[in-house]
């Protein structure tokens, strides 16, 4: 169950993927960018897991792409800097936009039914 806590902690893991995502435009170290994959794609889960919980399935899609994107397990490598760096804005607009929307924590749906006893009837 997402509690205030956790729901917290995704979105606060949010902001951190689009800073992140923000000083990826610079040029930095490769180790950076390991990170910097490790990060968002963990980032990107939490977004699926907070959104598919409000059935809201078209962020999900789109951060589905963004973690296959960003996946450190088989990179997809983009040659050119130019590319990555209109990959890296705009995903880290999305990360922002998610921060910034404000959702709803919906419980799950389970009701408990009410057992109806019926005693034995003597005749």
């Amino acid at each position: 169950m997402i509690t205030k806590y956790n729901y917290q902690i995704i979105k606060n893991s949010s902001l951190i993927c689009a800073a992140l995502l923000l000083l990826g435009i610079f040029n930095l170290p490769i180790i950076f960018y390991t990170v910097l994959r490790v990060v968002v794609m963990t980032g990107a889960f939490a977004v699926i897991i907070n959104r598919s919980r409000n059935k809201e399935y078209l962020w999900c899609i789109a951060f589905a792409i963004i973690a296959m994107l960003f996946n450190p397990i088989i990179p997809l490598y983009l040659y050119q800097s130019s590319k990555w760096f209109l990959f890296d804005a705009l995903i880290a607009i999305l990360f922002l936009i998610d921060y910034c929307t404000p959702n709803q924590i919906k419980p799950l749906d389970v009701q408990k039914k009410q057992r109806t006893y019926q005693r034995d009837k003597v005749y």
